[in-house]
């Protein structure tokens, strides 16, 4: 499985989500470059509702990690909210609701707003919001 710098390099490839049509969503060949092997869209859900269009996939790696002899899985989230006090809120929310937690970073260095949480074995998660728009990838092993 690549790891946070694949998923970096990704993000900051599309951090311009402020420019974006409504929502953004992520392709197979996306995923597989970030995960480091073949894939398969396992799930993709688009819903709108109340001024807030949030889309959701999940791609599932098709073999084990060489290296972690796990199955890879990329979770990607973007939503579109009706103004950009919606979003702050949610991501610091989120945020929050988390902070016990050892492994995070905070920072703005791709959106407003930068969230980076790992255990840096299993999991990396992402998130970052700008105006009214938000991002989170989070990869597991």
């Amino acid at each position: 499985m690549i790891a946070l710098k694949s998923i970096l390099v990704w993000l900051l490839l599309y951090s311009n989500i402020s420019s974006l049509d409504s929502y953004r969503t992520l392709s197979i060949e996306e995923a597989e470059k970030i995960l480091g092997q073949t894939a398969k869209l396992a799930e993709e859900h688009l819903e709108e509702k109340d001024g807030l269009v949030t889309y959701k996939s999940t791609y599932q790696a098709t073999t084990n990690d060489e290296k972690t002899d796990k199955l890879g899985s990329l979770y990607y989230v973007f939503e579109k909210y009706p103004n950009p006090e919606k979003s702050q809120k949610v991501f610091e929310g989120i945020v929050a609701s988390n902070s016990a937690m050892p492994g995070q970073e905070r920072s703005n260095d791709i959106g407003e707003e930068t969230w980076i949480h790992t255990d840096q074995a299993n999991f990396y998660l992402i998130m970052f919001e700008r105006k009214i728009k938000s991002c989170e990838l989070k990869l597991t092993s």
